[in-house]
């Protein structure tokens, strides 16, 4: 496969659990990268899954951006090597095929504008290209511990004319749940207005009107 898929997890082993089971059935031969920011004691699940994978668990919670660099690392490093990393929330279950995923990475290596970072609402489910990785560069572990990693992230390809194709219906999981990690514990969105804000002093209230409206 040209792909692997990367999963951040903190507290929703339960719904993980769901997740993996859609993807043991519907991508049994895709790597499966999975972050574990909350010592949730995974290895036992995953290893009955089947599925090929890696877990990385941390010490300490590394938040979003962090997450989605420690997974971006290994699946673009030399060892891996892979051309996309499909990224995807913890409580969502993504009914997708891998050769449905597949067909994406095609279509959009082969398109008019290209490289793209393609998304589903709420950038829930989201392919990310090794190229666009290797120009643009990680993501900013200074929105922590989530939000705004991911509108910095489009702000940083458009200045450089890169494209994200958001809201893509073929990337839209089964079972879409908002936000059930900040449900289970809502000091994890304690620093959402300094993100906010963050995000503005970087970029603009321009910029902000952007993200409001999903445009790029």
């Amino acid at each position: 496969m040209r792909y692997c898929i990367g999963i951040p997890t903190i507290n929703r082993a339960d719904l993980l659990e769901e997740s993996i089971c859609d993807l043991r059935t519907n991508c049994p031969d895709v790597e499966v990268i999975v972050v574990d920011n909350g010592k949730q004691g995974l290895r036992g699940m995953l290893e009955r899954s089947g599925l090929r994978f890696q877990l990385i668990e941390n010490e300490a919670n590394k938040g979003v951006a962090g997450s989605w660099n420690q997974i971006a690392r290994i699946a673009f490093g030399a060892a891996s090597n892979y051309s996309w990393v499909w990224m995807l929330n913890d409580d969502v279950v993504a009914g997708k095929s891998q050769d449905d995923i597949d067909s994406l990475c095609a279509e959009s290596s082969t398109g008019p504008e290209t490289p793209l970072v393609i998304t589903a609402e709420g950038w829930c489910s989201f392919l990310l290209p090794a190229a666009v990785w290797s120009s643009v560069g990680e993501f900013d572990e200074a929105f922590f511990p989530a939000y705004y990693e991911d509108d910095d992230y489009m702000e940083r390809m458009r200045a450089q004319g890169l494209r994200v194709l958001i809201w893509e219906a073929r990337l839209q999981p089964v079972v879409f749940r908002n936000s059930q990690t900040i449900k289970k514990d809502p000091s994890l969105n304690l620093n959402f207005s300094a993100n906010r804000k963050r995000f503005v002093e970087k970029w603009g209230a321009e910029a902000l009107y952007r993200t409001l409206a999903k445009k790029v």
